[in-house]
């Protein structure tokens, strides 16, 4: 669901070509994040703005990431920049570090703000629950329409950080090859997932997806049929 009343502000930044840089600045000590938006305009001159990842919710418009920041006014919601992708997968990327980072900050975010993963725009084809050790992840299989690119991700079953990725594959490449990268263990529960290139991207901190001692990744799904 979008945020109510959204303005568009036509002045908002956006990155789309090499005049534009966006860094992320983390803070260990209280986990606060901030995104920095730097442009150069076509006089030379640079632009600089900085603001917490707490103030920021993020909306997907196709190959583009708004920003939207809530109106200290009336309550509305103004851009505050415009992120343009060529590659889905870095679009996924951005996005899932954005919320991650945001929803690990110490200081809370409001519910306003709080992120959709919905607004990502993919078709769910599957979703069920896989445990590690004494945690349950929601798994699910996106495909992007637009690209036609797959991925799985995982984010925490239950609980208050439900939108938060904890990790992402990207398996489009995969999806014709003759040898499978899913192979199911004797115990009918635990998949192995074999040769994923690039690996399994990891958003929350000191987080591992178990691994057998050959480097395969395993699924250790919460019942035979693995549904949620």
């Amino acid at each position: 669901m979008k945020p109510p009343d959204v303005n568009a502000d036509q002045s908002a930044s956006t990155f789309i070509d090499n005049n534009s840089t966006v860094t992320f600045y983390y803070r260990p000590q209280d986990q606060r994040a901030r995104m920095l938006f730097s442009a150069v305009d076509n006089r030379g001159r640079e632009n600089i703005q900085c603001v917490p990842l707490t103030s920021l919710t993020a909306v997907r418009d196709r190959s583009i990431l708004q920003f939207f920041r809530a109106s200290s006014r009336d309550g509305t919601f103004v851009c505050w920049a415009k992120l343009k992708f060529i590659h889905y997968e870095r679009m996924v990327l951005f996005y899932s570090t954005f919320v991650a980072l945001k929803r690990q900050d110490l200081k809370e975010t409001p519910e306003e703000l709080i992120d959709n993963p919905a607004e990502m725009q993919e078709e769910e084809h599957y979703g069920g629950v896989i445990r590690d050790s004494r945690m349950l992840h929601a798994l699910r299989l996106f495909e992007c329409p637009g690209s036609g690119a797959f991925r799985l991700e995982a984010r925490p079953c239950r609980g208050d950080r439900e939108e938060v990725p904890v990790w992402t594959a990207f398996l489009t490449k995969y999806l014709n090859k003759a040898d499978p990268i899913f192979s199911l263990e004797a115990d009918n529960v635990s998949v192995i997932m074999s040769g994923v290139k690039p690996a399994p991207f990891m958003f929350v901190s000191e987080y591992r997806l178990p691994q057998t001692q050959h480097g395969d990744y395993v699924l250790r799904f919460d019942s035979r049929n693995g549904e949620l």
